[in-house]
C-alpha cells in the first residue's frame, strides 16, 4: 500500500523539528530517538535539526531546564539547533498550551518536518499540531527508505498485517508532522560529543495564545509503584494475550514459565487493562522493553505497540490460532494453534 504527497525543494531553508519530551525534569529516551530518526531524515533532505524543549515555566525551575538542554547537547547526534521554548500559565504538561506554542513558533521556523513521538504525551500533540498548522500527519513510523531519491516512511496498518509506505515527492508546502514508534531508531552513540549546538530560549505566553475554553482539566499525575519488575534480567519471557481465553488459564502460563530458569510471565496491554494481569507485568510501548534470551507469546497477535517492546529477544516464539497474525513476522518459530492447548501440552513434556 503506497501513498504520496509533494515536497518543497527549498531544503537549505527548512528545517525538522524534533519535539522533545521529558518527565520530572528528566528527558526521556524516547528523545534520542527521534533525533536519531531526524539525523537520517537529514542525510536524505539536508534539512538543519532543530530540537523544541517544550517548558512550563510555571512549574519547574530554571536549573531544570538548563539541565535538560545539556542532556540534550550531549546526546545530538549532529550540529543543531535547540529552543527553549518557555510557556507561561502552565504548571504541568499541558498540551493545549504546548500545540498553540509549538504552532506559533512553526510560523517562524517553517519546518518541512516536525517530529514526535508514538507515544502518550507524542499523540497528545502531534495529531491536532498538524490540523492547526495545515500539515499532514504520519503516525506510527517505524522505517525509513528512499525511493526516487526522496525519503519515504513506512508505517504498520491493520494491526501489523501490511505495511503502507508513503512517498515524498518534490514540489508542495505542507510540512509533514511523524509520530516515530519507540524502540526502532536507536540512537548513534558513536556521534555523541561530536556536535556543535546552538542554545535558544523563546518564550511564549499561554493565556495570549489562545482565547478559546479549554474543554481539558488537569487532575494530577499518577505514579505506578516503584517496584523492580521481574522482566527485568529474565532470560525467559512467557507472555499471554486475549488468546488464553480468560484469567483463570494465566495460572497455566504461570507453570509453564516455572519450567523454564529465571523466567517471568508477561501479558500484552489487553490483558493488563482488563485486569488479569498487572502493569508491571506489561510489554510494549506504554511498558517494558524487554530482551530475554527466549520470549513466547501465546495467544497474543501482536500489535505494533507489543512488538516494538519484544522484537529485539534473542529467540521468538509464537503461538497463535490465526496464521496471518502480525507476530509472526518478527517470530523465528511460528506455531499456528490454539495458544491454551499449546501450553498444557508443553507443560505435560516437564512433568
Amino acid at each position: 500500500m503506497k501513498n504520496t504527497f509533494r515536497k518543497n525543494k527549498d531544503n537549505d531553508t527548512k528545517k525538522i523539528i524534533v519535539i522533545a519530551e521529558h518527565l520530572q525534569d528528566k528527558i526521556r529516551t524516547i528523545t534520542w530517538e527521534l533525533m536519531n530518526f531526524a539525523f537520517r531524515l537529514s542525510e536524505i533532505t539536508g534539512n538543519r535539526i532543530v530540537t523544541v524543549l517544550p517548558w512550563e515555566m510555571d512549574g519547574q525551575t530554571e536549573s531544570s531546564c538548563n539541565s535538560m538542554v545539556q542532556d540534550i547537547m550531549g546526546n545530538a547526534p549532529v550540529d543543531m539547533d535547540i529552543i527553549c521554548l518557555s510557556i507561561s500559565g502552565a504548571s504541568h504538561p499541558d498540551s493545549l498550551a504546548i500545540k498553540e506554542s509549538i504552532a506559533t513558533l512553526l510560523e517562524e521556523v517553517k519546518p518541512s518536518f516536525v517530529i514526535a513521538g508514538h507515544t502518550s504525551q507524542g499523540l497528545d500533540i502531534a495529531p491536532g499540531l498538524a490540523a492547526k498548522i495545515g500539515g499532514i500527519a504520519l503516525t506510527g513510523v517505524t522505517r525509513l527508505i528512499i525511493e526516487d531519491e526522496q525519503p519515504a516512511f513506512v508505517q504498520p496498518l491493520f494491526k501489523g498485517r501490511v505495511n503502507g509506505v508513503t512517498a515524498l515527492e518534490k514540489g508542495a508546502e505542507s510540512p509533514v508532522v511523524i509520530t516515530i514508534q519507540p524502540g526502532v531508531f536507536s540512537r548513534e552513540k558513536d556521534k555523541q560529543s561530536k556536535s556543535r549546538c546552538t542554545v535558544i530560549t523563546k518564550k511564549m505566553d499561554m493565556e495570549s495564545l489562545s482565547k478559546k475554553k479549554k474543554t481539558v482539566k488537569y487532575a494530577e499525575l499518577l505514579h505506578i509503584s516503584g517496584k523492580k519488575s521481574r522482566l527485568d534480567g529474565a532470560k525467559v519471557i512467557i507472555a499471554a494475550g486475549r488468546g488464553i481465553g480468560s484469567p483463570d488459564n494465566i495460572e497455566d502460563v504461570k507453570e509453564l514459565a516455572e519450567c523454564f530458569p529465571e523466567s517471568a510471565v508477561a501479558g500484552s496491554r489487553p490483558l493488563i487493562d482488563m485486569g488479569w494481569m498487572t502493569y508491571e507485568q506489561q510489554v510494549g510501548i506504554t511498558g517494558a522493553v524487554v530482551e530475554p534470551e527466549l520470549y513466547m507469546a501465546v495467544g497474543i497477535s501482536g500489535s505494533s505497540q507489543h512488538i516494538a517492546g519484544m522484537k529485539d529477544a534473542g529467540f521468538i516464539v509464537s503461538v497463535n490460532k490465526d496464521p496471518n497474525a502480525a507476530i509472526f513476522n518478527v517470530s523465528d518459530i511460528c506455531i499456528v494453534e490454539d495458544g491454551l492447548e499449546f501450553v498444557r501440552c508443553l507443560r505435560s513434556l516437564f512433568a
